[in-house]
This record gives structure tokens, C-alpha cells and sequence, in this order.
């Protein structure tokens, strides 16, 4: 048995300083590398990831594709990973990391008869504690990381149990020194085997020019095999935990944190889209799959398809994290763009095509369109259905905007429902205002409500309060600072106890000495300002929602912030806009938390 593994690989960077259409051409570059050294040297083994560079590979140049098949098949090519590249692990949704090791695992299976047996994610900047569950339900008993390293994470061991909250447990392999030794580096080969020589323990060694590809070099081969390690050979990754000894292995229970914590709070375009484009996808393809069978609409698998590999690279981690160049970002737009497009077109699609065959009690009667509110078919007594769905697995309450006018308005039962007139995003002569009302949707479902422009209300329903820097509704009073701006109490009415008293804040923080990433730093910096200066406006009062905004400053920087309260709701609503325009520092929404604090991981 070997004591040290040498696997031969490149950790290639598809996008970070340089665009993707940079990496899809090192990707060619190292695996056509990578080739040509095992036709040079026969005990020479290649490990790599990545669904995605097979299928630019296959596209591309099917000469290459089909020797990449052959040397799979001889075993000194090995496909780990199973995922289509190496994503963030902490910013995406439990459905993504499924459809990573969905779509391309099931790519592996068709063109190379195998799956990936390990996981493989050497570059991300933290790993989620679901990690072992999911990776098991893809197929992979394994795992490879590098990030957190010794210095950022302690523990006395390379190789250990990773173990879920469910009881499912992979072996994980965190990689010594580096990912990419090459020939600048190569002492660090030198400091792996004595830690071997040192413990006993088996170690994988992995060489090879990387980040920008290259993989190993037939000068660095050379370099490795005139070393004469003595117990040691080329390897794959597969080949190193098949053959160790897995038994009484240290077991860890919980998440892998953290190499970059900056990054997680940069370029927030990136993040904000990417849950956006999740949310969309999700909704699309159950509204798709329930038109499908409801009213037989064509289910647009293709379509959906493209749109979750578009979603999977952009979640590629020096992408989702942040952390690369500018106009990165706008190459990753085009793809959220796409995304949306494909969700909007099929979302819609779905909706219309039910909605056309919901008995709204109009079927016989004639609608008309009335020349005072043209925007709007009604009928003097069905008024004008709108019907509103909840693609959610649970029942929804909630208010919701729609760009008609009303007098009056009822539920399908007939029960009037509180209404409000609310200001639109639209400015056309006296055309300025939409309806905002209540709705309460069963899980997977749908409610016609009706509105009626000309019927006049019949039932008064009370008022949400809002007044100079107050708040408040049945459930809750909600008081401002007029120094601050900032929230000063919270009041519980139904309980009579005070949630929060004081410690709200917005300040500023000194980053001057950190990068995006920040490196080796475990906070924001010191606090060196605080907004402040607050304007008060109540923009929305009325039986279902009020409204009120708070503009506050710092330097040449302005914070916007909407917050709303809704009839009957124990939930304060704040929506945030910032034009900052500070250097090196950073700006940061505190708020009190409880001594226990729930977070949400995938799964």
C-alpha cells in the first residue's frame, strides 16, 4: 500500500480574473495536456471535476473527448466531483446542490458509464454541514476540500468522518499545503512526506499548475519522480479511498468554516439574482408540472434545463462569492438574465393556460371593458376576477399588489375584504395608483378574488397606524428615534411585553487593510461612523398596510428604508435602498439578537 498518493490534476478557475470564455479554452488546453503526459509516461494518472468542462470538451473537439472516454475506461483518468463545477457552498439552496449532482451525474453515467464516486471541491471558501447527506444521495461516499485549512479551522487530522444531522457520513479528505504544487512550490511536497514519514498516515500530494489550468508538467513529473519517495505513486483520488483504512477514523459533526468571510458581503447583485433566479426555477417547474396535469400544458423540460446549468455555473464560487473582476459580472448577467426570461415565459404559460379554464361564473355574461377604468373587463355584478396562486408546500397569508382600481372587494365567497389604493411605480396622468389587499392561498393552489371599480364598499374595516416615527397595528407598536432613524422600540400588544428596546444601528466600519476576501479577518474593523440625520414621511396609511420612510446620511452616502406593517401581522417588513459612495469602509445593519439565533442552511 502507498503512504503517499500523488495525484495528478489542475484546479482551473473558470471564471475569476478572466472571463469564461478564458477558462472554457484552459480547459481544452489542460486536458489536452493532460493527455499528451500519458502518452509520455505510463504510470501517469489524471483526476478531475466538473461536469461542465466534459461537455465543452464533447462540443468542442469530439476527437479529444473520445480518447478522454478511453483513458476513464483504463482507469488512469478519474472523474470526481459529480457536481458541474465547483459551486459556493454556502450561499445556495438544498434543491441546487441536487441538481448539480442531478444533471451531472447523470451526464457521467451516459458518456462514460460511471458516476462520480467523490466529491470534489477543493476552492470553495466554506462547506454547509448538509454537505454529507447530499453528497451521499449523489452517489459520493468521499470528499475533497483544501478550504478551511489548519490555520483557519483546527484539527490534528487530514482524513476523517464527515458526518450530517441525518446519520449520513462521507469520508472527507482535506488537502495538505496545496491543491496545485508545481515547481515554484514544490518544498511543500517535501513537508507532506515528513509529515507522513512523521505519523504513518497515508496522504494524498496533489501537483499540478492550476487556478488558470496547465495541470502537470512533463518538467514537473520529471521533478516528482527524481525525488524517489519511497512508498509513494500516481494515483487518482478514488484509488487513495479505496485503499485507506477508513476504520476509527476522527469523526466531525458539524460545518467546515470559514477560509474568506469578506467575500460573503460583496457584490450583493450576484447573490440577490442568484436567489431570484432559485426562487423562479422552483416556481416555474411547479407550476409547469401542475398545468401538465391539470390542463395538459407542455411541460418545457429543455428550456427548464438550460436554465438550471445556467444557474449552476454562475454558482461557481469565485462567481457566487464575489470575488471576481467586474466585468465577470457581466458575462454572469446575461446568464440570470436567460434564467429569468426562460422562468418568466414559463411561469406565465402555465398560469394562463389554467386560468383560461377557471369557472369564474362569467362564462355565459359578457365582460366589459369600462371606458372610466380601461385597464380593467368587469361586470356590473361578477365585478373582475383575479385569481392568485401560492406555489409553495404551504398555505400562504400574505398582501399583495395589483395594478387595477377598485371600490369595493370580495373574496369568492362573496365576503368583502379590506382594500387598499397604494402608490404604483406607474406615473400616467391620474393613472397612478394600484390595489393592495389581503389573500390567504392554500398550499399549491389558488383563490379568485373579485374587484369591483364602480360598486362602493359597504363594510369599514379599521386603519393601520402610522404617524411622524410610529408604527403600529393590532399586534404590534413599532417607535423610531428622531436622532437615529433607527428603530428605538418594539412593543408586543397581544403579550404586553417590550421584543426589543434600543439597539438598532447603522455604521460604518473601518476596512481599509482588508481584501474582498478577508484574508486571515474575523470582523468588519473598527466602527468609525454611524448614519444618522433622519427624514420621516409616511408614504401608505390604510385599513390594510401602512407604511413609513426613513432617509438617513453618512458622508456623501444616503440609506432609504421603507418599513411596513399589515393589518393583523406580528412581522415588520423593511425594504432598504443605499447609494454609498464611501471608500475602504463598510456599512453595516446591526440589530439586537436573542441569545439564540436560528440560521438556515440547505437542507
Amino acid at each position: 500500500m502507498k503512504k503517499l498518493y500523488l495525484i495528478g490534476n489542475s484546479h482551473i478557475d473558470p471564471v475569476w480574473l478572466w472571463h469564461w470564455q478564458d477558462g472554457y479554452s484552459e480547459v481544452l488546453a489542460t486536458f489536452r495536456s493532460a493527455l499528451d503526459r500519458m502518452k509520455e509516461t505510463a504510470d501517469f494518472k489524471y483526476t478531475s471535476a466538473c461536469a461542465v468542462y466534459y461537455q465543452w470538451v464533447e462540443k468542442t473537439d469530439p476527437e479529444m473527448f473520445e480518447e478522454i472516454k478511453a483513458r476513464v475506461k483504463e482507469g488512469r483518468w478519474n472523474i470526481v466531483g459529480g457536481w458541474f463545477l465547483q459551486p459556493d457552498c454556502n450561499i445556495p439552496t438544498g434543491e441546487s446542490f441536487a441538481r448539480h449532482s442531478l444533471i451531472s451525474q447523470r451526464y457521467f453515467k451516459d458518456k462514460f458509464g460511471i458516476t462520480a464516486k467523490s466529491g470534489y471541491n477543493v476552492d470553495s471558501f466554506g462547506h454547509n454541514a448538509s454537505l454529507p447527506k447530499i453528497l451521499r444521495a449523489g452517489g459520493m461516499e468521499n470528499y475533497v476540500y483544501m478550504r478551511p485549512d489548519k490555520n483557519e479551522k483546527a484539527q490534528d487530522f487530514d482524513l476523517f468522518a464527515w458526518k450530517s444531522d441525518d446519520g449520513s457520513v462521507v469520508t472527507a479528505y482535506r488537502i495538505p499545503e496545496s491543491y496545485g504544487l508545481s515547481l515554484d512550490i514544490l518544498d511543500k511536497l517535501d513537508r507532506i512526506v515528513t509529515s507522513v514519514e512523521s505519523d504513518g498516515k497515508p496522504r494524498m500530494a496533489f501537483y499540478g499548475v492550476g487556478n488558470h489550468g496547465g495541470g502537470p508538467t512533463a518538467e514537473l513529473i520529471d521533478k516528482i519522480k527524481s525525488k524517489n519517495i519511497p512508498h509513494s505513486g500516481f494515483a487518482t483520488v478514488d484509488e487513495y479511498f479505496s485503499e485507506v483504512e477508513k476504520d476509527g477514523l476522527p469523526i466531525v459533526g458539524e460545518e467546515l468554516q470559514h477560509h474568506a468571510r469578506g467575500c460573503y458581503s460583496a457584490t450583493s447583485y450576484v447573490k440577490t439574482m442568484n436567489r431570484r433566479c432559485e426562487e423562479n426555477l422552483l416556481v416555474a417547474e411547479r407550476f409547469c408540472l401542475l398545468a401538465s396535469r391539470l390542463v395538459g400544458y407542455k411541460y418545457p423540460k429543455k428550456a427548464l434545463k438550460k436554465a438550471w446549468k445556467n444557474m449552476l455555473f454562475n454558482q461557481f464560487h469565485d462567481i457566487l462569492a464575489g470575488c471576481s473582476i467586474e466585468s465577470a459580472y457581466v458575462d454572469a448577467s446575461y446568464l440570470f438574465g436567460e434564467i429569468m426570461s426562460i422562468t418568466e415565459q414559463a411561469i406565465n404559460g402555465a398560469l394562463q393556460s389554467i386560468c383560461r379554464k377557471i369557472d369564474t361564473g362569467a362564462s355565459s355574461e359578457t365582460g366589459v371593458k369600462s371606458s372610466k377604468h380601461s385597464l380593467v373587463w368587469e361586470h356590473e355584478t361578477l365585478g373582475t376576477p383575479l385569481v392568485v396562486f401560492n406555489p409553495h408546500a404551504f398555505p400562504v397569508k400574505d398582501t399583495i399588489t395589483m395594478r387595477i382600481l377598485a371600490s369595493r372587494m370580495t373574496d369568492e365567497q362573496g365576503n368583502e375584504i379590506p382594500f387598499q389604493l397604494t402608490r404604483g411605480e406607474q406615473t400616467n396622468d391620474g393613472d397612478k395608483q394600484v390595489v393592495t389587499f389581503p389573500v390567504e392561498i392554500p398550499a399549491y393552489g389558488y383563490r379568485v378574488y373579485r374587484a369591483f371599480p364602480v360598486a362602493k364598499a359597504v363594510k369599514e374595516f379599521p386603519s393601520v397606524y402610522a404617524e411622524n416615527n410610529v408604527l403600529e397595528n393590532d399586534l404590534l407598536r413599532v417607535e423610531f428615534d428622531t436622532e437615529s432613524g433607527e428603530i428605538s422600540r418594539i412593543y408586543n400588544k397581544k403579550s404586553g411585553k417590550i421584543i426589543a428596546n434600543g439597539g438598532f444601528k447603522t455604521v460604518i466600519t473601518d476596512e481599509i487593510d482588508c481584501d474582498t476576501w478577508a484574508h486571515k479577518k474575523f470582523d468588519l474593523g473598527e466602527e468609525c461612523g454611524r448614519f444618522g440625520h433622519p427624514e420621516f414621511k409616511v408614504i401608505e396609511k390604510g385599513a390594510v398596510c401602512a407604511t413609513l420612510r426613513i432617509k438617513t446620511s453618512f458622508g456623501d452616502s444616503t440609506l432609504v428604508r421603507h418599513y411596513t406593517l399589515n393589518m393583523g401581522s406580528d412581522e415588520l417588513r423593511v425594504w432598504g435602498e443605499v447609494d454609498f459612495r464611501e471608500c475602504h469602509i463598510a456599512l453595516k445593519l446591526s440589530f439586537p439578537a436573542k441569545n439564540n439565533v436560528r440560521c438556515e442552511i440547505p437542507y
